[in-house]
């Protein structure tokens, strides 16, 4: 009788111990400000910098080039014209590849998250 109370218990805190690491993963921090930082701790940590780099640099050019463009003569529209769309066209595709990033990061997280419910799930019945 005392064996299945000792059972019992260390069966129980075992439980209340996995329900609570289940509970702090379960937790939802999905903030903009957190998948960002999630991005910068995934394998393509320096690429992720690289780029965030490459789009502060684009903004630049952007609004450069645009000056450029309407305070230079007609004959150089064209050229400041060009590389304002091609620094936009730029900037649109690091903007995207820096949020297809931070979503596989997320997407990977919440795997992480499914996995520990299912093995926690599979410890209960056992």
């Amino acid at each position: 009788m005392e064996n299945d109370k000792n059972l019992d218990s260390r069966i129980k805190s075992k439980l209340q111990s996995q329900t609570e690491e289940l509970d702090r993963l379960m937790r939802k921090d999905d903030d903009l400000l957190s998948l960002m930082q999630g991005s910068f701790k995934t394998g393509l940590r320096k690429i992720m910098v690289l780029t965030y780099l490459v789009a502060i640099i684009l903004v630049f050019v952007i609004f450069y080039s645009g000056y450029q463009y309407f305070a230079v003569s007609a004959s150089d529209k064209f050229f400041w014209g060009m590389i304002l769309l091609l620094s936009f066209q730029a900037q649109v595709a690091t903007k995207l590849w820096i949020w297809l990033e931070m979503n596989r990061s997320s997407q990977i997280k919440e795997i992480k998250r499914l996995q520990l419910f299912i093995e926690h799930a599979g410890d209960m019945r056992d």
